[in-house]
């Protein structure tokens, strides 16, 4: 997760972060930023919603604040999403699994819409053998070598 605030900044007020964390930070800011306009949302609504001061959220979103685990369920809450999907969408956490698949699956519907009808036929029957392989065993029963 990201450093609280006193793990942020040495005693001589110097940014202690290695630029990778630093680059989380300001993508997170800028990600909550985002989306409050996204949604019609203020900051102070987002502060009330969350419990969190309006402070809070402004110093966050200027990448003067580090964010603990207990302020991402706060604001997570309070934008309706689960903590883990406002990790995944602000880019700390990798896409799940799902999302992976289901952009794979996008991207095949794309090239299967510019199909002929005739193709997309073929396609789908492909499709069906495919999904039916087990191990590249029934593919061999029918003739087809991999």
């Amino acid at each position: 997760m990201f450093p609280r605030k006193k793990e942020l900044w040495n005693n001589n007020g110097e940014n202690k972060w290695t630029p990778k964390k630093r680059e989380r930070m300001e993508d997170f800011g800028e990600w909550l930023e985002g989306e409050l306009k996204r949604r019609g949302m203020t900051q102070s609504e987002l502060a009330r919603r969350a419990g969190l001061s309006h402070s809070t959220i402004t110093n966050i979103i200027a990448n003067r604040r580090g964010v603990s685990s207990e302020t991402i369920i706060s604001i997570a809450k309070a934008l309706e999403i689960t903590p883990e999907d406002l990790l995944r969408d602000t880019g700390v956490l990798p896409e799940s699994r799902e999302a992976r698949r289901n952009a794979r699956i996008e991207r095949i519907l794309t090239h299967a819409e510019k199909l002929d009808p005739e193709s997309q036929e073929l396609l789908e029957e492909f499709a069906k053998m495919l999904s039916g392989k087990k191990n590249g065993k029934k593919l061999a029963r029918k003739g087809v070598t991999s």
